[in-house]
């Protein structure tokens, strides 16, 4: 069993971190090892690993640890804005390739691609006002919009 302490950074619990323990220690030297090196932090947890929740890593940052119950949660709309910034990342390079190709139909007075092209690029950004319809961490991940596929 891997042992593993569990601290925040801030006192309202958000910004989780996880330290593993990469070697076994007795009691007294865990408990000087925490009293040393974890002193700042908050609701500093000593559990096994296997005790954690489950929780793919692009949402970890949607963690949430109780300090004063030192339960850690999970925060199922603070993880779906972290999928939608995913999300974000992707649409970039296809928003970027639509400027390419607006610039293009611009220089040609291509006024019906300009006008399909500017309705590509509004459906991209309106693509974060999608609800995600999620009651787990990993039916979160499967939420991808198609508009975000390469082949659109």
């Amino acid at each position: 069993m891997t042992t593993v302490i569990v601290y925040s950074n801030n006192p309202d619990g958000s910004d989780v971190n996880v330290c593993n323990l990469v070697k076994s220690l007795s009691q007294k030297e865990l408990n000087d090892f925490v009293a040393e090196n974890f002193a700042d932090k908050f609701g500093v947890t000593i559990t096994i690993a296997a005790a954690l929740p489950k929780t793919p890593t692009e949402l970890l940052g949607a963690m949430k640890l109780d300090v004063n119950n030192k339960q850690l949660a999970f925060d199922m709309d603070k993880a779906k804005n972290i999928w939608k910034d995913h999300w974000r990342d992707a649409r970039a390079p296809l928003l970027a390739k639509l400027d390419v190709e607006y610039i293009q139909a611009l220089e040609k007075m291509d006024t019906l691609k300009m006008s399909q092209i500017a309705d590509k690029k509004q459906a991209l950004r309106d693509v974060t006002k999608i609800d995600i319809a999620a009651s787990t961490p990993s039916d979160i991940l499967c939420a991808w919009p198609s508009i975000l596929n390469s082949d659109g």
